[in-house]
């Protein structure tokens, strides 16, 4: 990522601004002012493009959508202007928006007054006799628990007050209410502690049953009005929408222009803006640029004190992992981008995690179910709408594609470490052997995971190493090499009691070099690091040990599938009532491996490399790259 600025001719600043727009290669910054330059005046149409903005915002937002067929050829911002001002359907829009906000207040007021007469329907008196100088009196619900206390207290506070029950639930009851006025306060103070809400009921309908009737009949009229007022604004969305959406866009990219001109400084004559651009897209940058101003301009390269944007450009086939990375933290421009080592080590972790055939191609299916989704292919219409509803929350449709694509190698490694543990949905296949026997002898299984873990943690002071001798902290460098030599010796060092599980011999010398190495590089790291060194030890023995949670997982769902699988074998030839039970036990424990080796997996994977791996090199807080760009899906120039 380049720093540049541009310096141009005034007269060329709008097909500058163009260009720029247009290329979408350059974060734009403010320009620094130097003695002979000032802000950048706003041009004369900036506050009307920002007011008619607001105005197609509220426009877009409040027309019914409808589909939009091809593109609007617009000007310049005179041009858009010119279209926008010629769009005044804002008072009709208003008048019709207001209606039916009141139409549904009236009806949901109406629902509310026909509940509370429904709970009321033995009362069968003109609802006006409730209004009376000398007596207050209203329905209440009480809850049904503490009615008896209720009217005690109502009792207590006037002797002659009055209740009586209506409508009784399991939760609460409805009494009509009757006290003297000079008891008001008491009455107030005896509803509130005991939770008696007053039923909102209608006035000058007349019986319940009168009333009721003209609800019904008020609501009946009062939908027909929304109906009609529904259509008039689909009228009105059917003949503006396509042009609103459209202005709307154009006075975007507008607003968009006039906010980068706002970045610029300029003198009498000529203009500069500065921002950040790709390395690779600087040459192209420079020679368009040159073009539009008839070479007369500057492109020059700059310095600052701010750490440049991140870009992340993985190629398209593992692009999907910075979903990844970006979930934790965007790395700084200074940092390696993690995202391919991520898309190696993560479907890796998950499948040795996950480790079965069956529970495999279920989540493979998954993964390309998922995919096929985010990108339209592909329905979740069949499923209820509730599990609908509850999966657009919590994972948004562009993160599903993301995810989809992680679980599809991710499962497919999956499969292949099912096959090397001789897991079918939990079955062994009598007719091959295990290659990792996880029942019988899981310690190798475990001895090869920690080792995984190893090569991880190096590849992380690799990284570190090499960031912090790009940076110039040398001391950092070499602090890291000696960790890694002192990682590495202390393995040498305890190998030999892994020698016997390995059935291997060990040689000696080679345990004498482990300790020699755990003193030198101890040593080394301490003159470093200090104090700090001796801190550190544990957390590197626990990152190293924390790696055996992927036979951990693997564990867990292995012999949950063993014994359920066990279970329908013993039962086979048995009564017809425990086959069947074992079957549903079956596809319980399968439903719920399935679910846990997609979430587990996926968590544990993750957290191995965000607490492991990243504590070697990783800082993150970067800020991402944002390009000037003009981005249309309903309009384009007319030079175009």
């Amino acid at each position: 990522m380049q720093r540049v600025r541009i310096l141009a001719l005034k007269q060329d600043q709008d097909r500058v601004f163009s260009l720029l727009h247009q290329l979408g290669a350059v974060q734009l910054e403010q320009a620094d002012r130097a003695s002979f330059f000032r802000e950048a005046a706003l041009p004369e149409y900036a506050r009307e493009v920002a007011d008619e903005s607001f105005r197609f915002e509220g426009l877009a937002a409040a027309l019914p959508p409808v589909s939009v067929s091809g593109k609007m050829e617009v000007g310049d911002t005179r041009d858009v202007l010119s279209r926008a001002s010629e769009i005044g359907i804002d008072e009709e829009v208003k008048a019709l928006k207001v209606e039916l906000e009141n139409i549904d207040l009236k009806i949901n007021r109406n629902k509310t007054y026909l509940e509370s007469l429904g709970r009321i329907s033995g009362f069968d008196k003109d609802l006006s006799v409730l209004t009376t100088s000398l007596v207050s009196a209203g329905f209440y619900s009480v809850p049904s628990d503490e009615l008896p206390e209720f009217v005690e207290a109502l009792h207590v506070a006037s002797k002659d007050s009055l209740v009586t029950n209506y409508d009784s639930t399991k939760d609460d009851t409805t009494v009509l209410v009757m006290f003297p006025k000079e008891s008001q306060e008491s009455a107030r103070t005896i509803f509130e502690k005991y939770k008696a809400v007053k039923l909102d009921l209608p006035n000058g309908l007349g019986k319940p049953s009168e009333a009721g009737k003209s609800l019904e009949e008020e609501n009946s009229a009062l939908l027909a009005r929304k109906t009609k007022a529904e259509n008039s604004l689909k009228e009105i969305s059917q003949r503006y929408y396509g042009k609103v959406v459209s202005i709307r866009e154009a006075l975007s990219v507008e607003s968009q222009r006039v906010e980068a001109l706002a970045r610029a400084a300029q003198s009498e004559k000529t203009f500069v803006v500065e921002g950040w651009v790709p390395v690779t897209r600087l040459s192209e940058l420079e020679s368009k640029i040159s073009s539009v101003t008839g070479g007369k301009v500057v492109v020059e390269k700059s310095t600052s004190k701010e750490l440049a944007p991140t870009l992340m450009q993985n190629s398209k086939s593992i692009n999907y992992f910075e979903f990844l990375v970006r979930f934790f933290s965007l790395p700084t421009s200074e940092e390696i981008d993690p995202t391919i080592t991520i898309a190696i080590v993560f479907p890796i972790f998950f499948g040795m995690m996950l480790g079965d055939v069956g529970y495999g191609f279920v989540i493979l299916l998954i993964g390309i179910w998922f995919s096929r989704l985010s990108s339209g292919k592909s329905s979740a219409r069949k499923l209820p709408r509730v599990l609908r509803n509850f999966g657009r929350s919590l994972i948004p449709k562009r993160a599903l594609g993301s995810l989809g694509k992680i679980l599809i190698p991710s499962a497919i490694i999956g499969i292949v470490f099912g096959v090397l543990v001789n897991a079918y949905f939990g079955f062994r296949l009598p007719q091959y052997a295990p290659v990792f026997d996880l029942i019988g002898a899981p310690q190798i299984y475990l001895i090869i995971t920690l080792f995984v873990g190893l090569a991880h943690l190096t590849l992380g002071y690799i990284y570190g190493t090499y960031i912090a001798l790009r940076e110039g902290r040398k001391d950092h460098a070499y602090a890291k090499i000696a960790w890694l030599g002192f990682l590495w010796s202390g393995v040498a060092a305890i190998t030999w009691a892994l020698s016997a599980e390995l059935h291997a011999p060990y040689p000696i010398e080679l345990e004498y070099a482990g300790l020699a190495g755990l003193i030198v590089f101890g040593a080394i790291v301490l003159k470093f690091e200090k104090l700090r060194f001796l801190m550190e030890i544990p957390t590197l023995i626990s990152h190293v040990v924390s790696y055996g949670r992927i036979l951990g997982v693997l564990l867990a769902s292995v012999l949950l599938g063993f014994i359920a699988s066990e279970a329908v074998n013993s039962s086979i030839g048995g009564p017809i009532s425990s086959l069947l039970i074992s079957v549903i036990v079956f596809a319980l424990v399968t439903i719920l491996n399935v679910v846990l080796g997609i979430f587990e997996p996926a968590i544990q994977g993750a957290r191995l490399h965000y607490v492991e791996f990243y504590s070697k090199f990783f800082e993150g807080n970067g800020k991402r790259f944002q390009p000037f760009v003009e981005r249309r899906n309903y309009t384009r120039r007319s030079a175009d």
